[in-house]
């Protein structure tokens, strides 16, 4: 179960505590205390699927196809495993913006404008 009713602020948090922060907030984002690789693959995948449902989801897979950033897990994993690329939205860099869009489409509401920042910090 993905949880929405929170906002990601490890961003806003001193840099030596923005690390631990993130960590916590995805724990917090997936409902859990410690990590489990089986539960967060699990629901990675179904939130996958549901966003794959909502219209310039390719337009989001294709920027991240094309980040600079994600060049070395695309030369490993290959360009055409989308599901691979939906969860490098979960990255440090990423999630605080993806948490947003993913709760929108989540919550069925507008994510147009969270989305344009979304795909404006993917390098």
């Amino acid at each position: 179960m993905y949880i929405t009713n929170f906002v990601c602020t490890y961003k806003l948090h001193d840099d030596e505590v923005q690390e631990d922060m993130y960590r916590m907030q995805i724990l917090q984002a997936f409902h859990l205390t410690s990590w489990d690789d089986g539960q967060i693959n699990k629901e990675t995948d179904r939130l996958y699927d549901l966003c794959n449902k909502t219209e310039r989801f390719s337009e989001l897979l294709d920027k991240l196809k094309k980040s600079t950033e994600l060049q070395f897990i695309i030369s490993i994993m290959g360009e055409n495993d989308n599901v691979v690329l939906f969860k490098c939205l979960f990255r440090f860099e990423l999630f605080d913006l993806a948490h947003k869009y993913i709760c929108n489409v989540i919550e069925n509401k507008p994510y147009d404008k969270i989305f344009v920042e979304l795909l404006d910090i993917i390098k």
